[in-house]
């Protein structure tokens, strides 16, 4: 058995990723939150420097150079980017809504950079892209195994579906789903089974409410799945895992998975 490390900093062009006919710029509006308290030794003209920096790979402005710092987006319908400190701290947000997903992630390229100078700086989003991007931007250590046979059966699925378009009912709810590009191959084969544990013949067959009373059934009941058909879009690309995971693994007492 070998170690060896991979670094997933490479993504290519994220502005061009498609699948079938879906264009996932589509997906690309979200809302980053972001605080915390600069290190000692630096200053707000440290995080300027750097934000003047990326900015050449940003379509974007800066419109203040003090504090705030406020940079505007010159295409989409992007709020202003502001970093608003208070005794070297800042708790800020701002909703990005642009044209181009390759911008949406040189923002979070920024964000890596300008983090470095914090103590501690917390950055989320409402959707999991930067938590999912940093991941991928490091490197890491994988043990090398034999796949069991099902695992290389999953692996083949992925490999026939880069050669065959979406039908309709997978651009469906591949777009519903709202998630990331980067696993656009494993996203796939995961609708697939979905779609036929769920048993939609035709797009007239979604029907949320049939999603909702199986998700009561399935092993991830989290609290968020009981607040009703009003919170169905936002959280249907958990409910689409959660039935995913429940139907597809065996489990043993702990919920350990034995078996895909």
């Amino acid at each position: 058995m070998s170690i060896y490390s991979k670094n997933y900093s490479n993504f290519g062009d994220t502005s061009n990723f498609k699948v079938g006919s879906v264009n996932w710029r589509r997906f690309m509006s979200c809302t980053i939150h972001y605080k915390g308290t600069l290190k000692v030794n630096h200053n707000l003209n440290d995080v300027l420097e750097i934000v003047s920096k990326h900015l050449k790979n940003i379509n974007a402005i800066l419109d203040q150079t003090e504090n705030p710092i406020i940079i505007n987006f010159l295409q989409g319908q992007s709020e202003s980017l502001v970093f608003d400190f208070k005794n070297k701290s800042l708790d800020n947000f701002f909703r990005w809504n642009g044209e181009n997903p390759e911008e949406f992630f040189r923002i979070f390229d920024m964000f890596i950079e300008i983090k470095q100078l914090f103590n501690s700086m917390k950055i989320d989003d409402d959707e999991g892209f930067w938590h999912e991007y940093v991941i991928q931007k490091q490197s890491c250590k994988i043990k090398l195994r034999q796949l069991y046979p099902k695992e290389s059966e999953f692996l083949e699925r992925m490999k026939i579906n880069e050669n065959i378009q979406l039908d309709k009912i997978e651009e469906l709810v591949m777009t519903k789903s709202r998630f990331t590009p980067f696993y656009k191959n494993l996203l796939r084969v995961i609708v697939q089974d979905f779609i036929a544990i769920m048993k939609i013949e035709c797009v007239d067959d979604f029907n949320p409410q049939d999603i909702m009373e199986l998700i009561i059934e399935s092993k991830f009941l989290p609290e968020y799945f009981k607040r009703g058909m009003g919170s169905f879009d936002f959280y249907f690309n958990r409910m689409l895992l959660a039935i995913w995971l429940s139907h597809t693994f065996e489990y043993k007492e702990k919920g350990k998975a034995v078996q895909v």
